[in-house]
């Protein structure tokens, strides 16, 4: 995606709005995230900035990469093959077609600070961050915090929000299950020693 002069200083502005607020969670977007360091903005700031932009500006068309829903719930890496009112055939870069509804589509997670699933060497799949991304390879540098490894952007995916969201659910129901019986087993020998 290029963009323009005017989608720079947009993306600055918001930047800056975001440093202001103490809000936290073309050019090559590292390119211009330093850019916004020079004059003084936060990388953190920037990256949401630039984010929102490409979020809020989301048209796939014929051509570009998008990550697909699959059926398994996760999204991969995929080329858009054709678009239809309210879906899109997409090509999964690991192979396969499918068609998807136009919410089934989300911008890759290829801008520094977004995070991924990916195989990681010695490990299988575990969660990175985004260092920076090579179009023309098609490969992102990834960090888990300690060591930085490239992969193809073919290996990579995120969960989708539900499903993310049905994975604590089951976490906080096994903690409370947990809870319950190791409570029941401390009750039972007090009772038993009274």
């Amino acid at each position: 995606m290029k963009l323009t002069d005017n989608d720079i200083r947009e993306i600055i502005a918001r930047a800056e709005e975001l440093q202001q607020s103490g809000s936290t969670p073309g050019m090559e977007a590292e390119t211009l995230i330093r850019v916004g360091e020079d004059v003084g903005i936060s990388r953190h700031a920037m990256q949401r900035a630039l984010k929102e932009r490409l979020e809020s500006h989301f048209q796939p068309v014929v051509g570009d990469l998008v990550f697909a829903s699959s059926t398994d719930g996760r999204f991969y890496a995929a080329e858009v093959l054709a678009q239809g009112e309210h879906t899109h055939t997409v090509r999964f870069l690991q192979g396969g077609e499918r068609k998807v509804a136009s919410d089934g589509l989300q911008p890759p997670p290829l801008l520094p600070g977004d995070r991924v699933m990916c195989p990681w060497p010695g490990w299988g799949d575990a969660p990175g961050t985004v260092v920076s991304y090579n179009s023309e390879e098609q490969n992102i540098t990834v960090s888990d915090g300690w060591h930085q490894t490239q992969v193809p952007v073919r290996n990579v995916w995120v969960a989708s929000p539900s499903l993310a969201r049905d994975r604590r659910g089951r976490i906080y129901a096994a903690i409370f299950v947990a809870g319950v019986a190791v409570g029941s087993a401390i009750g039972a020998m007090i009772m038993a020693f009274v």
